[in-house]
């Protein structure tokens, strides 16, 4: 790929910013592909949850979860992925974003080894609930910030009831800020349109419950830690300051996702350099939404504090 295909102008932006612009680039040359490499053709049929970034009708942003047994991705070469989405949510947002065409986003994440690969491409193919993703980026990322669990799958999880109780919402209630302060984990969807196209990104952020904060009854922020330098989020962000959160309940099982305007304020002061402010539009709680069992092992060594 050349520097232009590698980044846009906000990623671009946001490096310079942050001073790593040639760095990264060498960096990023050797690792960002535009086709998935054996090591993560082998990984993603490995896993048991499979994170997607979709934009909807009106251009938003929603970040979701699919569950399955090992095998529900599979990668038949380097450039495609083939999802078996007959267990999705019929609540998800997700369901109504799968257009032909369309730019998707994938974080692939095992969580008992903290490995994680992020993907992005179109669906091509969309039948008998199989979807086909032609990749157009994949890359690996680092550990950071991801904390170690223990992931046990229901038995019986092509029969767990797929419709769930739904509660939608324009603010923060009292449940849904106790659930995202004590949140260590949550997910982020952003996109950019870029050279006549959208692509979408999903990406991870994980810290001590604590570090998602909640300003007001539709204002949540948190401080950006950091990461590989690509500054990916960012710059889709900064080019375009929609974004879609996705926390779980590991507990409950609960599924909180949130469309969102992201601000970043810069705070040269912190060590962290910049927070993000972002405001709800609307999302939804689904409730007892996955047939999964989380076991906390180990906070991430990376965490501050």
């Amino acid at each position: 790929m050349s520097r232009i295909e590698l980044f846009h102008a906000g990623e671009l932006a946001i490096q310079k910013r942050a001073g790593v612009g040639e760095r990264t680039i060498k960096f990023a040359e050797r690792t960002i592909l535009d086709h998935m490499s054996p090591q993560q053709q082998d990984f993603f049929p490995q896993l048991n949850t499979l994170f997607v970034a979709s934009i909807d009708a009106e251009d938003k942003l929603w970040a979701s979860v699919l569950i399955g047994h090992q095998g529900f991705v599979q990668t038949p070469d380097s450039k495609h992925l083939l999802i078996d989405n007959t267990l999705s949510i019929d609540a998800d947002p997700l369901n109504q974003n799968l257009k032909l065409g369309k730019p998707l986003g994938f974080l692939g994440l095992e969580f008992h080894s903290r490995r994680r690969n992020r993907l992005a491409g179109n669906l091509v193919d969309y039948q008998h609930k199989q979807m086909m993703i032609e990749i157009t980026q994949a890359f690996g990322n680092c550990p950071k910030y991801i904390q170690t669990r223990k992931l046990t799958i229901a038995k019986q999880v092509g029969s767990f009831k797929k419709t769930k109780e739904v509660e939608y919402i324009n603010r923060f209630t009292k449940k849904i800020e106790s659930m995202i302060k004590s949140a260590d984990t949550f997910f982020i969807a952003s996109s950019v349109f870029d050279n006549g196209s959208y692509s979408a990104d999903l990406s991870h952020r994980g810290g001590h419950p604590g570090f998602v904060k909640i300003e007001s009854d539709r204002v949540l922020s948190f401080d950006d830690y950091p990461g590989n330098n690509f500054y990916m989020t960012l710059g889709n962000l900064l080019s375009n300051p929609i974004c879609g959160l996705l926390f779980l309940d590991f507990e409950s099982g609960d599924i909180l996702q949130l469309s969102c305007q992201c601000e970043i304020i810069e705070t040269p002061q912190s060590k962290n350099a910049r927070k993000m402010k972002l405001t709800l539009e609307h999302g939804q709680l689904i409730k007892a939404a996955l047939p999964v069992e989380w076991e906390l092992c180990e906070y991430s060594p990376f965490l501050q504090g």
